[in-house]
């Protein structure tokens, strides 16, 4: 079922400790420059354009799930996460948030959605990447069950 509409591209809601609200919805095309203005891309613009287009064709044709966690207002992407189907698994990958609003839930909602459709899905296994000083997203990884 596609879904339309700003309502409805709503997949989830959530409230944050400070109580502000939020909800995750899947990347669209409109989305290009804010991620990249809110900084949640990790390159600059030459390398982020054409990867960008490319997940936005895999999104179409059902190889990727790229959720957007924004603000209600303004509606400022504040977090992003990709979940990647490969023949043989699937990859978490790219959870990026915005570091002012870090340490408040968002990537662990965001992982947990993305988790949540990969078993929607009947994935088999599914696997996430951290860089090794990364210590906040291998802890929430572990948190989540997976293992090194």
């Amino acid at each position: 079922m596609e879904l339309s509409g700003n309502f409805m591209r709503m997949l989830h809601t959530f409230t944050l400790p400070n109580g502000t609200v939020c909800f995750l919805r899947k990347a669209t095309r409109a989305d290009k420059r804010p991620l990249f203005t809110a900084g949640l891309t990790f390159s600059e613009w030459p390398v982020y354009e054409p990867y960008f287009e490319q997940m936005m064709r895999w999104q179409a044709n059902g190889r990727c799930l790229w959720l957007i966690a924004q603000l209600t207002s303004p509606t400022t992407p504040i977090a992003s996460g990709q979940l990647i189907y490969y023949p043989h698994t699937t990859e978490i990958a790219n959870i990026m948030v915005n570091p002012h609003w870090q340490r408040q839930g968002i990537g662990q909602t965001l992982v947990t959605r993305l988790l949540a459709s990969a078993s929607q899905q009947h994935t088999p296994f599914v696997e996430a990447r951290a860089e090794a000083a990364n210590f906040p997203a291998l802890a929430l990884y572990k948190k989540l069950g997976f293992t090194e």
